[in-house]
């Protein structure tokens, strides 16, 4: 917890001390976080605060890390435990069965002044209301999938690994060094009507997510979600 607690500091240093030795940013004075610097400098300060952490080893792991996407889930038996938004409260809209449901995809990375570069990070998260006929056989990306609710009501996304860790290997954490809000889009089309209400966003909070083991069959993260409503 402490390196996460340390990384907005790290990250100031060494983007301080990039600055001193690049001529070309004018001390920095003339770069904005709305306009990212150039991929190479960026990478560059990336590495460099991945060093000044000590989290060379978990940059590794996540390098040759492959997460699950819901065709994986459902080749591995996992298609149950995907949480579906229950139909009855939108008859009027989906006569033919379709489902609602809030889907997530995130970004890796440390935000370097306006670019998310990085591995066992994450530094961004969208999520929009999708209507989605019939079961979960479509091709969805490793970097996305659908929140899902625990017993106790409280949001949550699973990103699993979509093999097993190498024997013996320390599992690392993922990481989110700042809180990480991403509005919920809900498409004008689906005309969901004013007595059903969908969070207006989520909220990330930043920290260190530990590998659980008992998730899917690899294991995986969860990642436990604020909900915001308007």
């Amino acid at each position: 917890m402490k390196k996460t607690l340390f990384i907005a500091v790290a990250f100031c240093v060494v983007v301080m001390t990039s600055c001193e030795s690049d001529e070309s940013l004018g001390g920095c004075k003339s770069v904005s976080s709305e306009v990212p610097i150039p991929i190479e400098q960026a990478y560059e300060i990336y590495k460099d605060t991945i060093a000044a952490l000590g989290l060379e080893e978990s940059e590794r792991f996540f390098y040759k890390t492959r997460f699950m996407s819901l065709a994986d889930q459902e080749k591995f038996g996992l298609q149950d435990d995907v949480t579906r938004t229950e139909i009855d409260p939108f008859e009027p809209f989906d006569p033919n069965q379709n489902e609602l449901r809030i889907r997530f995809r995130f970004e890796a990375g440390i935000n370097i002044l306006g670019r998310c570069l990085g591995y066992g990070f994450i530094c961004k998260l969208d999520f929009d209301v999708e209507s989605v006929e019939g079961d979960l056989s479509m091709q969805i990306s490793p970097n996305e999938g659908f929140v899902q609710t625990d017993n106790f009501g409280h949001p949550y996304c699973d990103i699993l690994l979509n093999c097993a860790p190498e024997s013996g290997s320390t599992v690392p954490p993922l990481i989110v060094s700042e809180d990480i809000v991403g509005d919920v889009y809900v498409p004008s089309e689906l005309e969901i009507g004013d007595d059903f209400e969908f969070p207006s966003s989520y909220t990330l909070p930043h920290g260190d997510y530990p590998y659980n083991s008992n998730l899917g069959v690899f294991g995986g993260y969860r990642l436990y979600l604020n909900e915001n409503q308007q």
